[in-house]
């Protein structure tokens, strides 16, 4: 289009050039700078334009001038973990948590590094325990938090009782839902465990 706008300036400024030639003779020689200074003009002009839409469309599809963030990785983090250097990995991820407390992805790591690799079950669900607190998951990531420490309260630390109030919360919230319907026959199950029952899960 800026190429289009250029050789119409062009054109325009030859046909003024030669137009006054014909009129006031050779004398007109400052009439020789019109096709350049035409052409030059509406290229600019052009370009202007040109510039200015494209960074309007920026503005309007991508306001902060990025597409759209992506969760972090923290590959330093998992290097360590990868070589067994467990309790250095979870110092990482907490001085990420620290710069951005709102990766709910850095809470359920740490949670499965204690429960996977270090056998610290307590540990793991404090962490479980931790992420729902504090408000920054979507009801998807809270369901699968409150899977992973309903599994660690029943099966690893043998205190099903500790989890039998958040079972019955999500059973009440979600009911009519899949996730409701798990939540209350994880309950059923924790309360026959509760009362001396061997439970079927």
């Amino acid at each position: 289009m800026a190429a289009l706008w250029a050789l119409t300036g062009a054109a325009l400024g030859v046909l003024v050039g030669v137009a006054a030639m014909e009129m006031w003779g050779w004398s007109s020689w400052i009439l020789w700078v019109a096709p350049p200074a035409g052409w030059a003009f509406v290229y600019g002009v052009a370009l202007f334009i040109t510039d200015s839409a494209g960074s309007a469309g920026s503005l309007l599809y991508a306001p902060s001038g990025q597409t759209t963030p992506r969760k972090r990785e923290h590959s330093q983090a998992e290097s360590l973990v990868v070589r067994g250097r467990y309790m250095e990995a979870i110092d990482a991820l907490e001085v990420a948590l620290e710069e951005d407390p709102r990766d709910t992805g850095i809470h359920f790591r740490i949670a499965r590094i204690y429960r996977d690799h270090l056998g610290r079950p307590e540990d793991a669900a404090r962490w479980f325990r931790r992420v729902r607190s504090e408000g920054h998951l979507t009801a998807a990531e809270d369901l699968a938090a409150l899977r992973e420490y309903a599994e660690l309260c029943i099966l690893k630390l043998a205190d099903p009782g500790r989890v039998a109030a958040d079972l019955a919360r999500a059973a009440e919230s979600l009911q009519g839902t899949p996730g409701g319907e798990w939540a209350a026959r994880e309950l059923a199950h924790v309360k026959r465990l509760l009362h001396g029952g061997e439970g079927d899960g």
